[in-house]
């Protein structure tokens, strides 16, 4: 556990996460491609299914449109009939629905074992990529937290639990902290540094007001400061 606690804290996290996005977009790349050659057969019976019937249902439509002007012409002899032959051409249409989505289902070819498990063998690496994600998130977290001294075992598990909303909160808590000028790292208000012993505040040399050793200016009476120098 101390091993794996020592690799956290050394890893660069910046140059992990540039080598991890570029894995991930080669990944969907690859994907997409394989995806695209693997399907292409489905992809045009689909496309030749749809537009076979969009045309069967232009020529239903024109169909539609003459008997209802046929039915207008003669509705005042047989109105219970008609309405009768509607019934059942409804019913005849739901039905034809049913059997034309079927027919779809049935008219497309199967895909080929081996294209199956390519599509398996992405689908388990797409789920690794996931997982590598969810436990790089976690470690940065407690690499940051250790680094502002927090603690690191807790923002690991939120990070595992909780993943990019630990982030937010961690950058929330971790921006209360005060950072120190020579080391940069952040910790709770104090007089010295705890990582490196640098002072953490110092006097203004106009009014002799206690300010940060980062302030540009004095916030008691506006003299301009040198940030880092003692006044």
């Amino acid at each position: 556990m101390k091993k794996f606690q020592a690799r956290m804290l050394r890893m660069d996290f910046k140059k992990t996460s540039e080598q991890f996005i570029i894995i991930i977009v080669a990944f969907l790349i690859v994907s997409a491609v394989v995806i695209g050659l693997g399907c292409r057969t489905q992809i045009g019976e689909i496309i030749s299914l749809h537009r076979q019937g969009v045309e069967l249902m232009d020529v239903k439509d024109r169909e539609s449109h003459d008997n209802s002007e046929s039915h207008y012409s003669n509705e005042s002899n047989d109105t219970n009939e008609n309405n009768y032959n509607s019934e059942n051409s409804l019913s005849e249409n739901v039905g034809q629905t049913k059997d034309s989505d079927v027919l779809e289902h049935e008219l497309l070819s199967p895909l080929p074992m081996a294209t199956k498990t390519v599509f398996v063998v992405l689908f388990v690496i797409g789920g690794l990529l996931g997982v590598a994600y969810w436990l790089l998130i976690a470690m940065w977290l407690y690499s940051a937290s250790v680094s502002v001294s927090m603690n690191g075992e807790l923002w690991f598990i939120l990070g595992l639990f909780f993943n990019l909303c630990a982030v937010i909160a961690f950058i929330v808590v971790r921006s209360t902290r005060v950072p120190c000028p020579v080391c940069g790292k952040r910790q709770d208000k104090s007089g010295y540094c705890r990582f490196c012993g640098s002072k953490m505040q110092v006097l203004c040399g106009k009014c002799g007001a206690e300010i940060q050793n980062l302030d540009a200016y004095c916030h008691n009476c506006g003299a301009k400061l040198k940030s880092g120098e003692e006044k």
